[in-house]
């Protein structure tokens, strides 16, 4: 990667000091109409703003994106995804709850999002986490919850519960996935680790042990679509007694 931002008069030459450029009243108060600008003055103030420009420049780089002048539109987005590579950070929360309660045993869709742009997967490592939470109710039947997560570009993963006593109840419940690329190019594998706790019921009944599940995607996903999330259920026993609420989910960026 390259960059053409470079910095004006890198030895300072002819050129006002930090003490002499705070002080000056042209730079305080702005050109005045047909004043001189003395060229200490104007070293000083493209040495900074050319300094800074080169500077993002070169940390742009650094995250291997380019760096140039040539399209203002193509330098914004190059900008933007620097940043999201270079450390953690949240690239999505969604906090608008979401509730399925069909009377079914085939899996439902609960929170469904656009959460990275194209291209974001085609990082190595990129190392993404997945937290859900929220609620489900189960009918009188013994029964087992199950949850995954299914991603655009042919990835998806589940992990269901324990078997549930048949007492109806109410549950707390919340995933995690861990999601690393393992190679970069337009398809690539995905190592992905999914756990769900699953948390005390309103009617006494405790489900506390953490269940775990490990994989990795055999068959190669599209690493340059966009990023679409897509949270799902489902029950093992048909009931309009089931339902789950999905109260939020956070993707973070952690590398």
């Amino acid at each position: 990667m390259s960059t053409n931002f470079l910095q004006w008069n890198p030895t300072e030459a002819n050129q006002e000091t930090d003490a002499e450029y705070t002080a000056d009243t042209l730079r305080a108060g702005g050109a005045t109409v047909d004043a001189l600008f003395p060229s200490p003055l104007a070293n000083k103030l493209f040495f900074q703003a050319s300094t800074m420009a080169a500077a993002i420049a070169q940390f742009m780089v650094a995250q291997g994106i380019s760096a140039s002048d040539s399209n203002l539109a193509t330098l914004a987005d190059n900008i933007s995804t620097a940043i999201m590579q270079a450390g953690s950070y949240v690239l999505f929360i969604d906090r608008s709850p979401v509730t399925v309660n069909a009377n079914v045993i085939t899996v439902q869709n609960l929170m469904s999002q656009v959460v990275g742009p194209a291209g974001f997967l085609n990082v190595v490592p990129r190392v993404i986490r997945v937290t859900a939470f929220g609620v489900f109710a189960t009918s009188g039947s013994a029964e087992s919850v199950s949850f995954g997560l299914a991603m655009s570009g042919g990835f998806s993963m589940g992990l269901g519960s324990p078997s549930i006593p048949a007492s109806a109840g109410t549950f707390g419940w919340r995933s995690v996935i861990e999601l690393v690329t393992t190679a970069g190019g337009s398809s690539g594998n995905i190592l992905a680790s999914f756990s769900s706790i699953f948390g005390q019921g309103t009617s006494g009944i405790t489900i506390t042990q953490p269940f775990e599940a490990y994989s990795q995607n055999l068959t190669p996903i599209d690493l340059t679509a966009q990023i679409l999330m897509t949270f799902q259920v489902g029950f093992s026993v048909a009931s309009a007694l089931n339902s789950c609420t999905q109260y939020g989910m956070l993707v973070e960026v952690l590398e």
